[in-house]
């Protein structure tokens, strides 16, 4: 339930629309099962922040749009 809410989440992110939203449902449930398997939010928050980091690297970039 986690993975999907988060990828509903993110349905205007980048990438944006449906493909977006099974992108980011993917991610989700490695997310969660990151966190229940370590037991910790450590690891599940730095897969994360690498992900954003590159996303935002890319805006910044001017190489990728947001929302299109």
């Amino acid at each position: 339930m986690v993975a999907a809410y988060l990828g509903i989440g993110h349905f205007y992110g980048v990438p944006y629309g449906v493909m977006g939203v099974v992108i980011a449902t993917a991610l989700g449930w490695l997310l969660s099962k990151t966190m229940l398997e370590t037991r910790g939010l450590f690891w599940s928050w730095y897969i994360h922040f690498c992900q954003d980091f590159l996303i935002f690297s890319f805006l910044a970039a001017g190489i990728v749009r947001k929302g299109g």
